[in-house]
This record gives structure tokens, C-alpha cells and sequence, in this order.
């Protein structure tokens, strides 16, 4: 890979990280807002996407 590719995969490993915690303090907290949730999991999985996009390009 090249410096680009490691930069921009290493971005995107720390953007699904921090949805990934920000899932977990919703749960920790207790909220109830499922939209929330669900919103934090659509984004999750968007972010895995371009993660797995960008390693196959």
C-alpha cells in the first residue's frame, strides 16, 4: 500500500473506532433511543464499506 492508502485506511480504522464507542456509551448510559443506535450502525457500517472498498482498490 502506499503512504496514501495507509494514511487514509488508518483514518477510516479511527473514524469506525470512534462510532464503535460512541455505540458503546449509548449502551453503557443506558439511552433508549433506538434511532440513535440505529443511526450509529448505519454510519458503522458505511465507514466498514469504504474500509473494505479501499483495500480492494
Amino acid at each position: 500500500m502506499s503512504s496514501d492508502e495507509d494514511r487514509i485506511s488508518a483514518e477510516l480504522k479511527a473514524k469506525i473506532e470512534s462510532e464503535r464507542e460512541n455505540w458503546a456509551r449509548l449502551d453503557q448510559v443506558g439511552i433508549n433511543q433506538l434511532s440513535e443506535k440505529q443511526e450509529l450502525q448505519r454510519r458503522q457500517m458505511w465507514w466498514e464499506v469504504l474500509i473494505e472498498s479501499a483495500r480492494l482498490n
